[in-house]
């Protein structure tokens, strides 16, 4: 499913932050269980198509912010980092202290005012890339 929004609507979070506005130039992204919406800023979109179109495997981790109202929970994926200190193989991924630190060390120095939603994996043989929001249960999405 994509939706793409080029509007700012105005969503009441019941019990959260009061009103958020839906940013523009996001899209929507992934196949969820319709209590899930995960918007995905264009130019992360885009990072990520670049970053991945190398030969070999590659992790990323994504962030943003978590937000939710009437029962939806809204993941708004602004920013990606590249994930230099993991070897994604198709049999396992290593989220090791060198990880936590690196993501750490690049969260604090551009991303402060961001949680972690989850990461993003390219292996080489695999097709496209695909993304892990691990806070909605496993939400998945592919980068098309």
């Amino acid at each position: 499913m994509i939706e793409i929004v080029y509007k700012e609507n105005k969503e009441q979070a019941n019990g959260n932050e009061g009103y958020f506005h839906l940013p523009k130039n996001i899209r929507q992204v992934g196949d969820t269980n319709g209590r899930e919406r995960i918007y995905l800023e264009d130019y992360v979109g885009t990072f990520l198509k670049k970053y991945f179109s190398a030969p070999e495997g590659r992790a990323a981790m994504l962030f943003g912010e978590f937000k939710w109202a009437d029962g939806i929970s809204y993941f708004f994926i602004r920013s990606a980092a590249a994930i230099h200190t993991m070897e994604p193989a198709p049999d396992h991924l290593v989220f090791d202290d060198a990880v936590w630190t690196e993501v750490h060390d690049v969260m604090e120095k551009y991303f402060k005012n961001q949680q972690i939603l989850g990461w993003a994996l390219s292996l080489p043989g695999y097709g496209e890339a695909t993304a892990l929001i691990p806070i909605s249960l496993g939400s998945l999405f592919t980068l098309s």
